[in-house]
């Protein structure tokens, strides 16, 4: 019965669609799409877009953000009022870093429904070589367990403000959900068998801090 649970989470939630923009427009949707961003000031905002294959019961959706040493945050994304299958938000980024963006319904952290990954780069780390070295040096030894990458702070719970019409959609079709997934965030979004299984450690190159882009 496990594998046919898992099965059929796959088949509905494996193929989530994510994206990042640096803004949002009620004209055009998503703009600026991107993983990469840069921190100029203490506190980043981006926009995220959650597609999922099928409508679901959760009228909102949480996005934990991680590095490979800690968990920096988990923030509220909602449905839009005329798709049951999209949802939109704002999140934000304090620190530079290479970020694992994990998305779960309220309170289900085992219930991984996407992940994509997120560089934000500032004055000290400019590139994302520079990120990947970081992350070499925070990295815990003996790598991350599961366990710690599906923590979620429900006490710190951040639901940012949004525009009025943030929720409802464009004027035109967002970009943000007709563009192919690029290849390296199509390996992200395939979810492990292991993810639904008992935890175990995570060394530094599962969690996509390796080498490819």
């Amino acid at each position: 019965m496990q594998w046919v649970g898992i099965a059929a989470f796959l088949l509905l939630f494996g193929q989530t669609r994510v994206r990042l923009g640096a803004d949002f427009s009620p004209q055009a949707g998503l703009l600026r799409i991107d993983t990469a961003f840069h921190l100029r000031n203490p506190t980043l905002y981006t926009w995220i877009e959650i597609k999922l294959r099928q409508p679901a019961e959760w009228d909102t959706l949480w996005v934990s953000l991680r590095t490979i040493d800690r968990l920096h945050g988990t923030f509220a994304v909602f449905r839009t009022k005329n798709d049951k299958n999209l949802y939109r938000g704002k999140i934000a980024f304090r620190q530079a870093g290479i970020y694992v963006l994990t998305i779960t319904p309220p309170r289900q952290s085992r219930l991984l429904l996407g992940r994509v990954r997120a560089y934000i780069m500032d004055a000290q780390h400019p590139t994302i070589a520079s990120l990947r070295h970081r992350a070499q040096k925070l990295a815990p030894p003996g790598g991350v367990s599961e366990g710690t990458l599906s923590q979620i702070d429900t006490t710190a719970l951040e639901i940012l403000e949004l525009p009025s019409d943030a929720l409802l959609p464009p004027e035109s079709s967002s970009p943000a959900l007709e563009e192919p997934l690029e290849e390296d965030l199509d390996s992200l979004m395939d979810i492990p068998e292991e993810e639904l299984m008992p935890e175990e450690d995570i060394e530094l190159d599962e969690l996509d801090f390796g080498d490819d882009l």
